[in-house]
């Protein structure tokens, strides 16, 4: 098992959230510690970046995300593949033209209905 793919299991990614949110939240504690000249304020700056430092070494190995096609839920987006029958709210001008796409569904509703029945 290779130091990439330990960097990129889901244990690790959890160990990461906490690393992350752990170095945060000392950081800010010794920030204000270092504000209010109270005392330990240096070593808790010096936790709190070292691990966020650490942490964000790490995270320099796991890679990018992997984003999911939303042109397969969306087909609007694309342009060229969207259906020809798609108007958006904005390229519907009138109150009239309104009713008229509202008829369209329910005409549309209603065959899905009797389809469903069938």
């Amino acid at each position: 098992m290779g130091f990439e793919s330990l960097v990129k299991s889901r244990s690790s990614q959890m160990m990461f959230i906490k690393i992350h949110g752990w170095g945060m939240t000392i950081s800010i504690i010794g920030g204000l510690f270092k504000l209010s000249h109270y005392p330990f304020a240096d070593t808790l700056l010096i936790i709190g970046l070292t691990s966020l430092a650490i942490y964000y070494f790490l995270l320099s190995f796991s890679g990018p995300k992997i984003e999911p096609d939303w042109t397969l839920i969306f087909p609007e987006l694309e342009l060229g593949r969207a259906s020809k029958d798609y108007r958006s709210p904005a390229d519907v001008a009138t109150i009239s033209d309104l009713k008229k796409e509202i008829e369209k569904l329910k005409n549309e509703i209603e065959k899905l209905k009797t389809d469903r029945q069938v």
